[in-house]
């Protein structure tokens, strides 16, 4: 698999998320524990930016998702 179907993959994931409006599950702990995992995929996508064969334009676009799941996290 390349790294290209990975991020791609991560990209789906993360709009079907967007699309989900239910929101009940989410407690102060979970939203912890997603905080933490966004800032690990943001430290990901930051060393995967070092290798120059993959499309900086991807490693932005995902660092934006993250973002915005984070402000959506926050509006909980």
């Amino acid at each position: 698999m390349n790294s290209h179907a990975g991020l791609e993959r991560m990209l789906k994931q993360w709009e079907e998320k967007i699309q989900t409006n239910n929101t009940e599950w989410m407690n102060e702990k979970a939203k912890d524990i997603f905080f933490e995992m966004l800032e690990s995929q943001r430290q990901f996508l930051s060393e995967l930016n070092k290798d120059t064969s993959v499309n900086e334009e991807i490693i932005r676009h995902q660092l934006y998702q993250l973002d915005l799941e984070e402000e959506r996290l926050r509006m909980i």
